[in-house]
């Protein structure tokens, strides 16, 4: 029998004879990363003056945030770098 110079064949050839890694050896690319969700924070309520006139635009974020608690039963991630430049552009704390 003839031997015919096919490089089709001799890739496919070239591959079949490399040597297949282990299971535990490879590694899956798409394989989901288990990382742990971040636990929302549960901060104490601090006590906000008496008088409206001394709160602070702190004072006030921490209001919402507890209003927006009681209103739709959830979670709002407080921000006071974003959440005071919004108040005190509303009020003058």
């Amino acid at each position: 029998m003839k031997t015919v110079n096919d490089p089709t064949y001799d890739f496919v050839k070239g591959i079949y004879m490399q040597h297949v890694p282990l299971q535990t050896e490879l590694s899956n690319p798409f394989q989901a990363n288990k990382r742990q969700r971040k636990k929302p924070i549960v901060k104490t309520l601090k006590e906000a003056p008496e008088d409206l006139k001394d709160w602070t635009a702190k004072n006030f974020t921490d209001y919402f945030l507890n209003e927006y608690k009681k209103a739709f039963d959830g979670i709002y991630r407080v921000t006071y770098t974003s959440d005071n430049k919004i108040i005190n552009t509303h009020c003058k704390c």
